[in-house]
């Protein structure tokens, strides 16, 4: 018995494929070795094969003949051919030698190994320990989505311990990167969406305080500057359902803003995620997260967004945006983000730890311990309404004006059409309590106007221009 080696019989074979069903599949081949030339052929032959050929075993018989004329195209293109081989889980032999003439195998490539593979984390690039060496010239975008995912490498079996020794040093590396840069946001490219030059960008970082991923958008004006900080910045929170997209998106804000030179920071309107805890009703959960610090289970794990917003956020949009002014800051809101301008601007005067230097609202929910959305969120966020009384601007102004501590103007909007104007917004309530407390509002109430963006688009260059005022008389 003779075993042909590879590189004898290889400019023989027209056609190997190589297929794998987890090391199990067969190797089909088709070879034309020794075959006649034209010249030589039985004319009456209706097989390719000259009458000399070897007879064929009894198993050989038993496999489907490959057949074709010169004109033909071969087996690799004949797909029904093709699937009776692969429904047979044959070994086509070589024509011109016995069965036991096969290739020899050893020199053919070895079957994929199965094994599990150990997950290595890859570092894009190597980070300093301190902030101050990065890269000016690119800024503070970080890709840290590209370390903290896990790459698959394949690894031979051999080597798994040395496998998993890299594996504990790059997961060491990635702790310490985390833990170094918890506040460096992942930016993904910026958006020019102003004829001046004004960019869009939309982060996404670790939150100590609500323990999740948040994301936020950051509008910046054609005038921002990276070297010195004096671009003031507005803060605007979204409503119920919405996140950091909706204002960008229907708005029509950024024009305004950029003639302003006002930058614009979009955050989320609660935590998200797989872990984060969620409520099938629109009005609770994620994407209604209040702007309050929970206190019950199971929200209390990441629903911060109290802390987010004063606390954290100014923080990494200082860190990470170093054209950005720390202490010229203004906020407002729409709906429920209405709501979280006026009692996060409120608490921040009573506590002196953030000073928003102007705030104005559109259709915000102004007393939310007298209405259905702000009872039911109290009621599981807090344990009972009364615990929300703590985070209801109505209530919240009359603290204000006990310590002098009022602003000199509030600017709210309103829709006559609104269908929640009546029963979720009580927008009445606050204005008596204003007058009463001697807090100046200018309240606009617009006909045929309704909740939505249409209203805000409508109205949101006044209101850029009321903090731009705002904010200049502080720089």
């Amino acid at each position: 018995m003779t075993i042909l080696p590879l590189h004898q019989i290889l400019p023989a074979i027209h056609w190997v494929q190589l297929v794998s069903d987890n090391a199990r599949s067969p190797v089909y081949a088709k070879s034309f070795a020794k075959r006649p030339r034209l010249d030589q052929r039985d004319s009456k032959a209706t097989n390719r094969w000259s009458s000399t050929t070897t007879p064929r075993t009894k198993q050989q018989k038993n496999m489907p003949t490959l057949t074709s004329s010169r004109d033909e195209k071969f087996v690799k293109n004949d797909w029904d051919k093709r699937m009776a081989l692969g429904a047979q889980a044959i070994r086509l032999p070589v024509r011109q030698s016995s069965r036991r003439d096969m290739y020899d195998t050893s020199l053919l490539p070895k079957k994929i190994s199965s094994a599990p593979v150990s997950p290595l984390v890859i570092p894009a690039r190597q980070f300093s320990s301190q902030r101050k060496q990065l890269d000016q010239s690119q800024g503070l975008r970080i890709p840290i989505r590209q370390i903290s995912q896990q790459c698959l490498l394949e690894t031979e079996p051999s080597k798994e311990r040395k496998s998993l020794n890299n594996h504990k040093k790059t997961t060491e590396l990635l702790a310490q990167v985390l833990e170094d840069f918890s506040h460096m946001p992942i930016e993904e490219k910026g958006t020019r969406v102003t004829r001046q030059g004004g960019m869009l960008h939309r982060c996404q970082h670790q939150s100590r305080s609500t323990a999740c991923d948040m994301i936020f958008a950051i509008f910046l004006p054609h005038s921002y500057d990276e070297s010195s900080a004096t671009t003031p910045a507005l803060y605007y929170l979204s409503g119920l359902t919405c996140n950091d997209q909706n204002c960008s998106q229907k708005a029509g804000a950024f024009p305004h803003a950029d003639a302003a030179d006002l930058a614009l920071v979009l955050p989320d309107t609660s935590p998200r995620g797989d872990g984060v805890a969620n409520d099938d009703a629109y009005d609770l959960g994620q994407g209604a997260g209040f702007y309050i610090n929970a206190t019950q289970e199971p929200w209390k794990a990441h629903f911060q967004m109290e802390s987010y917003i004063q606390k954290e956020l100014p923080v990494v949009i200082n860190e990470n945006f170093p054209g950005i002014n720390p202490a010229l800051k203004s906020i407002t809101g729409h709906s429920m983000g209405g709501h979280g301008a006026l009692t996060l601007a409120f608490k921040s005067k009573l506590s002196g730890e953030t000073d928003w230097k102007s705030v104005s609202v559109f259709a915000p929910i102004c007393h939310p311990t007298a209405c259905p959305w702000g009872k039911k969120a109290f009621e599981n966020y807090f344990g009972s309404v009364e615990d929300g009384l703590a985070h209801d601007a109505t209530e919240l102004l009359k603290q204000l004006a006990k310590k002098s501590l009022l602003y000199d103007d509030i600017l709210i909007d309103q829709g006559l059409d609104d269908e929640f104007l009546k029963d979720q917004l009580c927008l009445d309530d606050f204005e008596t309590t204003a007058t009463s407390v001697g807090q100046t509002v200018t309240i606009r109430r617009h006909e045929g106007m309704d909740h939505s963006y249409y209203f805000i688009a409508a109205c949101v260059a006044d209101h850029i221009d009321f903090h731009a005022k705002k904010l200049k008389s502080f720089s």
